[in-house]
């Protein structure tokens, strides 16, 4: 009990430094932390531990959809290239992933994904003097 409230106080504490700069790249950076913890703990709870190629993928996937203020990525083509590789994963360690478990991690940590880009996307549509 005492490691949890240690770590829930170090975890307020980041939050906090965090949430004060909003408007930098740490933002960011914290935001696409959360995701790929996120997918850690989908991944996790659906016991697919050893697909670790395509929750890297995911990761990969996700640190570009968040980046795309600073590379101009354009997502419909990030999202089919994610599925073709997404494909191959699945057709090549066919005997060791369970395709019910891999597309519902993938929809979970999708729908993750959405909400911390909107977060991040909003920063950038609403500047701080409008609210």
């Amino acid at each position: 009990m005492k490691t949890r409230v240690i770590s829930a106080i170090v975890a307020i504490i980041i939050g906090i430094v965090v949430i004060m700069q909003y408007y930098t790249i740490l933002f960011d950076v914290a935001a696409f932390a959360v995701f790929a913890v996120a997918v850690s703990e989908i991944y996790r709870t659906f016991k697919e531990g050893n697909s670790r190629i395509s929750a890297l993928l995911l990761c990969t996937a996700g640190a570009l959809v968040l980046a795309d203020r600073y590379f101009n990525v354009n997502l419909l083509t990030l999202a089919v290239l994610f599925t073709v590789a997404t494909v191959f994963v699945v057709v090549f360690d066919f005997e060791k992933i369970r395709f019910t478990s891999i597309a519902s991690s993938i929809a979970f940590a999708s729908y993750v994904l959405f909400c911390i880009y909107s977060i991040v996307r909003l920063k950038y549509i609403m500047p701080i003097e409008s609210y």
